[in-house]
């Protein structure tokens, strides 16, 4: 049943219109778009290859925290591209929401140096 909420998830219009046309999240880091159904696939078996192991509950917790901080990664790209583009390519591969939280810090952490 939760596979079949996942698959679901993934296919929705709603997670394929926030994951396309995000820029910089293309293997490779090119300046190419990556289509929502190749980013949710990405997500999805990444999640499965980590957090499978502890249960489909933890995947599905995974793959929506991902999908939620693609949204949160496409607005700092506009943002503050430079931090988003060096978090994007030290953290992908752990997987979007550590990126959105690396991105998170540093934004704070360079509001917090300007007051020196």
């Amino acid at each position: 049943m939760q596979m079949n909420r996942i698959v679901m998830l993934i296919r929705s219009s709603a997670v394929a219109g926030l994951v396309v046309g995000i820029v910089g999240l293309t293997p490779g880091n090119d300046a190419s778009a990556q289509s929502g159904a190749e980013l949710t696939k990405e997500i999805k078996d990444r999640c499965e290859r980590q957090m499978g192991q502890y249960g489909r509950s933890l995947v599905l917790a995974c793959v929506e925290q991902d999908i939620e901080a693609v949204g949160k990664i496409s607005d700092y790209q506009k943002s503050h591209p430079r931090i988003a583009s060096r978090c994007l390519k030290q953290m992908r591969s752990y997987g979007f929401s550590l990126v959105a939280a690396c991105i998170d810090q540093d934004v704070e952490a360079d509001r917090a140096l300007s007051k020196y």
